[in-house]
């Protein structure tokens, strides 16, 4: 089973990396010709509605997809397997075309995860759906970001919810398979390779703990941000789907002819923010504008993640906070390699309140263990402020409004194991 969700999911990643690269060498064009340009919007606007449409015909691929399997673990939802899994993969290549603000990781998990139904179905065996499904979700996280041990923790951590030894067999099997396949057989490496990163001294922890207690708070804003601007689209009577994507996929075509560096899940920004040096000005510009454009892009109700997004929206808040610290102390003691790291880092851990997946996961997309110590520090501290603001776990808040909208529309399934 590890084999198959390693192979769909890596397959996945790399269709969306095509997508990109062709929507970009468009916007290339565009940006030199009135009406190509004026054509792309269109287009963008028709392939709006295409995503729409898809999303009112399986309506639990919408979105993230992890509070989803979250809900099919705890026997909330069910879930048409084969059918999210087509909602899913398409739309999310239509999406990433059009350039929205949204990730693959989520998808990739819900991809996987519905790949370890399908499974368990197809072997008749539904007692061992939920560990099929647990595995598959990290077989997903594995094979999207390149890292086994996050897989097996964020399966642990954010999914199961507790330690089972089954559950980490099966999801370690898993994981452990689906990066082979993605590492030797496609030949993708970790997504960003940060050189750079030493560890830090005691002299450090000072400002690590300042900048912890920034992006907890920062993380309980975007929490919030992301409710009340989804609440807002979804009561606006005269944009339903299939029309919701529209707004949000025209909006991209417009910032993509401007403001490029916003578009996608960020993976290629965060990049450049290793390699390049960024005036304050044009860094406030390109999160503020992320920042806004993630919760607009994640509203419309299109299928994809938060997972990327928002880990770019940290390593631009390390970045902000690395550059005005220097200014403001003359020599700075943190690199700022160390800190865009310890930006997404932290606030992840604020958004999502699963510091361990966090402090890992960045470890390993980033190649950068020896700053283990610090960055479980600004996860903990981090975790701590968005605590002491109220913040609830994100996929949580997004599972309960799931439940409420699958109680209201329950779309019509086929015979088979879930009726």
């Amino acid at each position: 089973m590890g084999f198959v969700a390693g192979m769909v999911t890596v397959l996945y990643r790399y269709l969306l990396e095509q997508a990109s690269s062709v929507s970009e060498q468009v916007l290339t064009l565009a940006r030199e010709r009135v009406l190509l340009a004026l054509a792309w919007l269109a287009f963008l606007g028709f392939l709006g509605w295409v995503v729409g449409y898809l999303v009112r015909f399986e309506p639990l691929a919408a979105g993230s997809g992890i509070p989803h399997v979250k809900g099919v673990l705890s026997g909330k939802l069910q879930a048409v397997w084969w059918r999210i899994l087509l909602v899913k993969f398409a739309g999310g290549i239509l999406g990433t075309f059009g350039g929205l603000s949204l990730g693959r990781e989520g998808p990739s998990v819900q991809i996987g995860a519905m790949i370890g139904k399908g499974w368990g179905e197809i072997r008749r065996k539904p007692k061992d759906i939920p560990f099929w499904v647990t595995a598959g979700g990290a077989a997903g996280i594995a094979a999207s970001f390149g890292a086994p041990l996050a897989g097996v923790l964020f399966a642990l951590e954010e999914l199961h919810r507790g330690f089972s030894s089954v559950v980490v067999l099966a999801s370690l099997t898993a994981s452990v398979v689906a990066y082979a396949v993605s590492e030797r057989l496609f030949g993708l490496g970790p997504i960003l390779p940060f050189s750079h990163i030493r560890p830090l001294g005691p002299e450090a922890y000072p400002v690590l703990l300042l900048f912890g207690i920034l992006l907890g708070a920062l993380g309980a804003l975007f929490n919030r941000g992301l409710l009340v601007v989804s609440d807002r689209v979804s009561s606006w009577r005269w944009l339903r789907l299939p029309l919701r994507p529209v707004p949000a996929f025209v909006t991209s075509g417009i910032l993509g002819l401007f403001l490029p560096q916003v578009l996608g899940g960020g993976h290629r920004l965060i990049a450049a923010l290793g390699r390049e040096t960024f005036p304050v000005q044009a860094l406030l510009i390109l999160c503020g504008v992320k920042f806004l454009f993630t919760l607009w892009s994640y509203a419309s109700s299109a299928p994809g993640g938060i997972f990327f997004p928002l880990l770019t929206v940290g390593a631009l808040l390390g970045n902000i906070f690395g550059t005005l610290w220097g200014k403001m102390v003359g020599t700075p003691s943190i690199p700022i390699d160390n800190l865009i790291v310890l930006g997404m880092a932290g606030y992840f851990s604020a958004i999502t309140k699963a510091p361990i997946t966090g402090s890992v996961l960045i470890a390993e997309i980033t190649g950068s263990f020896s700053a283990l110590p610090a960055i479980v520090f600004v996860c903990l501290v981090a975790l701590g402020t968005s605590n002491l603001l109220r913040t609830r776990p994100i996929y949580d808040t997004l599972l309960k409004r799931l439940l409420h909208t699958a109680t209201n529309h329950t779309p019509r399934r086929p015979r088979g194991p879930d009726r």
